[in-house]
């Protein structure tokens, strides 16, 4: 049961954001640039720590303790592998994005595009991302949340899913972007307290750091303790501890872990819905104040969201094993936990920090979501040339549409980190076409049309038919190759974008790649709208992506190896990742 001091916490946390969504109210409803996109004036440390905050939400604890008890620490890759992603997109993608001057992504479709495919595009996938995918991503948010209420207030599914989106749709109206990112900013360091705290808890509850390792290096029950298994025979790796799976397993065969694990780093992290930053992302870097900031706000997410994140989650969730041995549905072992340890005041902070990660999440993909309906497909297609007080007004009521179906989302979903694998799925083999629209002129509408079309069809089979032998990684593949193949083919297939929409697109933007073609057709004009920037070059992005990843994996791998393994080889690992960060933006720096 809360204390009253637990409660004070969370009422103050409560009515804190309230203030700063009426503290913003006037400037975010000034304009729709102003509610969707902050005036285009975001700083890094605000960009990057509001793209942080958001990709961690209530869910994300509860779907690291599940992969951590049922898999062990490496089955961390299905989220690591996307700072592979991540860094590209930070060295590469961010200044193009910054350079479009666009309000979505979505909206790029018609400057890179052409003809009525391309409108029918951006329609097409305004509604898809608005409706489809950002919906049912905020409805894994809303069930971890709904979880986390019922283990620590008894609230079922439906009243807690009344009461939070109460609270974060009146929080969202009155303070739009900017209201999102302000308080992101604290919410991240709330949830980030909070984490720790949880870890520290249930690490001296089993007796300290020194016994948790010795119970899970030397545990003969490792086996036992995941029998709700369900990934087949040889899926677990040797240890729960290992950073990367065996490749063989005890039976000397070759380790199913291992294969997920080279799906994950080999095939997820380009072939995902998210390759090229992702809307919320792409959110922000277009919010930027200028091609630095959405490249340092984009770099500086990837370092925070995976190498000082991770280890306080896995560390609770390694602790969880020890403590809670036979429990089954692993999602909640995470409130449990909180519930269990923590003394008044801490739970109320504890608590404040699940609100605010949830918040941050929930408040973010109601802007996102009702910025594709407004601008992608109302003010596009149905109603043009209204003043900016009639949209806004118009963007309240998708708001409130998106938050509906988010709902109704979580209400029909049970498991978060089902919901969660269903999502990347979907999107698999849309990735490269999105990375490919950048490099290679030859890529055109019926490209991300068709690749849609065909991992929805795909995603949709594999979860409802649930056939016995196909795992995550493997559906993820089996919609990832199909789906790229057939939308390549079809680009060669079909009749290419107008060489007048593709001269203005690299004007405009200016990428590298394969673009020569488009570059002879109007030389000189290309010369003078580049004369004041330099066009990437694939080596220094090769270099830096190389670098980052260093930097990430370095970091993070170090921090860990600190905690479980060796404190000296920690040490090392760490060194040599932040020696990378440095050479990174000593680089970076002197380019930009």
């Amino acid at each position: 049961m809360l204390s009253f001091l637990d409660w004070t916490v969370l009422v103050i946390y409560l009515l804190v954001s309230v203030v700063v969504g009426l503290w913003l109210t006037k400037r975010s409803n000034s304009s729709t640039e102003e509610y969707f996109l902050s005036g285009r004036n975001l700083p890094w440390w605000l960009l990057g720590t509001s793209i942080v905050a958001t990709t961690f939400s209530s869910d994300t604890p509860l779907y690291v303790t599940n992969l951590v008890r049922k898999g062990g620490v490496s089955e961390n890759w299905q989220w690591w592998s996307f700072a592979i992603g991540g860094i590209l997109g930070a060295v590469w993608l961010a200044p193009l994005w910054r350079r479009a001057g666009i309000m979505t992504d979505v909206e790029l479709t018609e400057i890179r595009y052409s003809g009525k495919a391309a409108a029918f595009l951006r329609a097409f996938r305004g509604i898809w991302l608005a409706v489809l995918v950002n919906c049912i991503g905020m409805g894994w948010v809303m069930l971890g949340m709904a979880k986390i209420t019922y283990v620590c207030f008894g609230w079922d599914k439906v009243t807690a899913l009344f009461i939070l989106c109460s609270i974060t749709l009146f929080y969202t109206l009155l303070g739009g972007l900017w209201g999102v990112v302000l308080t992101d900013f604290v919410q991240f360091i709330i949830a980030q307290v909070g984490a720790i705290l949880l870890a520290f808890y249930s690490v001296n509850a089993v007796g300290g750091i020194n016994k948790l390792r010795d119970f899970l290096e030397n545990s003969l029950n490792w086996k036992e303790l995941n029998q709700s298994i369900v990934y087949g025979p040889g899926f677990l790796p040797n240890e729960p501890t290992a950073f990367i799976p065996a490749i063989l397993n005890t039976q000397n065969v070759f380790n199913a872990a291992f294969g997920a694990f080279l799906v994950y780093t080999l095939v997820q992290w380009w072939a995902n819905l998210n390759s090229d930053g992702g809307g919320k992302v792409i959110q922000r870097l277009l919010a930027a104040k200028n091609e630095k900031h959405a490249l340092g706000g984009f770099l500086w997410f990837n370092i925070a969201h995976y190498s000082i994140r991770t280890w306080p989650w896995v560390i609770t969730a390694l602790a969880s094993l020890m403590l809670y041995p036979t429990m089954t549905d692993h999602e909640l072992a995470y409130p449990k936990l909180m519930v269990d340890l923590l003394p008044n005041g801490v739970l109320g902070i504890m608590l404040a920090s699940f609100m605010a990660a949830f918040m941050s999440t929930i408040t973010s993909q109601i802007n996102w979501g009702a910025s594709y309906l407004l601008n992608d497909v109302y003010r596009r297609f149905l109603v043009r040339n209204k003043n900016d007080h009639h949209y806004l007004k118009m963007s309240w009521l998708f708001s409130t549409l998106v938050l509906l179906f988010g709902a109704i989302a979580a209400y029909l979903a049970n498991s978060v980190t089902t919901t969660f694998q269903f999502v990347i799925t979907l999107g698999s083999g849309v990735g490269p076409i999105y990375l490919l629209r950048w490099l290679w002129w030859r890529i055109n509408a019926w490209s991300e049309l068709i690749a849609l079309a065909v991992s929805t069809v795909l995603a949709a089979t594999w979860t409802f038919l649930q056939p016995p032998w196909a795992t995550f990684s493997i559906k993820l593949f089996l919609t990832a190759f199909p789906t790229f193949f057939i939308a390549i083919v079809v680009s060669l297939l079909t009749k290419p974008t107008e060489k007048k929409r593709l001269i203005e697109f690299y004007k405009k933007t200016t990428p590298p790649g394969w673009w020569k073609p488009i570059q002879q057709l109007d030389n000189q004009n290309i010369a003078t709208e580049q004369s004041h920037r330099k066009r990437q070059n694939g080596s220094d992005i090769i270099i830096h992506w190389c670098l980052g990843l260093i930097l990430i994996f370095g970091t993070l791998f170090g921090i860990g190896s600190m905690l479980l393994k060796s404190f000296l080889w920690g040490v090392v690992i760490s060194f040599l990742g932040i020696l990378s960060g440095v050479v990174l933006y000593r680089r970076l720096y002197a380019k930009n």
